[in-house]
């Protein structure tokens, strides 16, 4: 009984230790989060132009967005309409590093990123899942600087509805 009387007494001083620790650890992120700020938020809309990306900068400072990538690479993001735009996401997507960012986002403001589908988009099982990722960098540099990676995963069939849901937007309105 005394040897199985002190690994019990063991077992609870390091489950006193395992506390501690956990409350010292859940302090040390909630100081750091309030250092380091709010990474930027993505989400999928219908836009003007078809299916958009919208970025949210919640951050006190100003955002880079330097790119966002899609896996399977079904998707690919422009920053604009024109042709220069849209070979931009060409090469993008295809992981062959941009030159430029694709947005730069002020404090507390929003960007709007056009989203293309990619052949074999359109014979793709619905059920595919897409991970995108936004890669971003802030303007200041810190030594608590958050993870600049965002991820979200949208599914073939959740693109295919944004879509439709644009293209009946914009049949009404050329009704009307």
């Amino acid at each position: 009984m005394g040897a199985g009387g002190s690994v019990g007494t063991m077992a609870v001083e390091w489950l006193g230790w395992f506390k501690a620790l956990s409350s010292s650890l859940s302090g040390a992120k909630s100081l750091y989060d309030r250092v380091s700020g709010k990474q930027p938020t993505l989400d999928f809309i219908v836009g003007q132009n078809g299916v958009d990306v919208i970025i949210n900068n919640a951050r006190g400072e100003t955002t880079i967005i330097e790119g966002i990538d899609a896996s399977p690479p079904l998707l690919g993001f422009t920053a604009g309409q024109k042709l220069h735009d849209v070979v931009e996401a060409v090469v993008r997507q295809r992981q062959i590093p941009a030159e430029d960012a694709l947005a730069v986002i002020g404090a507390g403001k929003e960007a709007r990123i056009g989203l293309m589908t990619f052949d074999p988009f359109d014979n793709t099982d619905p059920k595919t899942r897409i991970k995108v990722t936004m890669h971003w960098r802030s303007v200041t540099r810190s030594w608590f600087s958050p993870n600049r990676v965002v991820r979200r995963e949208i599914t073939v069939r959740d693109v295919r509805d944004l879509r439709k849901d644009f293209d009946k937007r914009r049949s009404r309105g050329q009704r009307t």
